[in-house]
């Protein structure tokens, strides 16, 4: 049968709320594995999760301590702030790049990322042409 969209977010929910570094879940032909860890490739949903709408990862603009401003569940828009980068005092606010829903939060709040680190994982609204 596969995972649902619930199934994703309550996994996704699960891992934001525990002190996990990683998890893997593997449902006949779906997969998904997050990872807390700089540096660390998250591979992308595969099987029927991909389908309705592909998640947007928010990655990190420079080096820095990490500062989350988005929470799970919270609707987004392009120009909003998801986080901020601290570097030696200077703030430096990372925007969520698209208009969405934030799927998780891949970092904890005050983690050492290097720039290209997956912050934030955002599911864009759908287009309507």
């Amino acid at each position: 049968m596969g995972l649902t969209s619930d199934d994703l977010r309550a996994l996704l929910e699960a891992f934001e709320a525990a002190t996990w570094q990683e998890m893997t879940v593997v449902d006949g032909p779906d997969r998904l594995h997050v990872s807390r860890r700089p540096g660390a490739v998250v591979d992308r949903v595969t099987g029927a999760l991909a389908s309705p709408a592909p998640s947007v990862p928010v990655t990190a603009p420079s080096i820095g301590i990490f500062h989350r401003a988005a929470s799970p569940g919270e609707v987004v828009g392009p120009d909003d702030t998801v986080g901020m980068i601290d570097v030696f005092d200077i703030v430096r606010p990372v925007s969520a790049g698209v208009a969405g829903t934030i799927a998780a939060v891949l970092v904890d709040d005050g983690a050492m990322v290097e720039y290209g680190d997956a912050l934030v994982v955002v599911s864009p609204e759908p287009q309507n042409h």
